[in-house]
């Protein structure tokens, strides 16, 4: 019998990276000169500006109402 080319017992290092870490140089750019966030992600809503809270609300609370109108109008037909 030959043996496998790798063996499922292997365990394979865990890589950390750092969070705040470039993906590659254009990504470096894009954080050092323009001023993206290097997170992509808002971690609380209330720490966004009053207008585009509001927006937020209105228009996630319009497609809940939406999608409950078309379930229910769904249903009764």
């Amino acid at each position: 019998m030959t043996q496998p080319h790798h063996s499922s017992t292997e365990e394979q290092p865990i890589i950390e990276v750092p969070r705040d870490a470039s993906f590659n140089s254009v990504t470096e750019h894009n954080h050092t000169i323009l001023g993206v966030p290097r997170t992509g992600n808002i971690e609380n809503i209330s720490d966004m500006p009053a207008p585009i809270r509001w927006f937020g609300y209105i228009a996630f609370g319009a497609i809940v109402v939406g999608g409950v109108a078309i379930l229910a109008i769904g249903l009764l037909m």
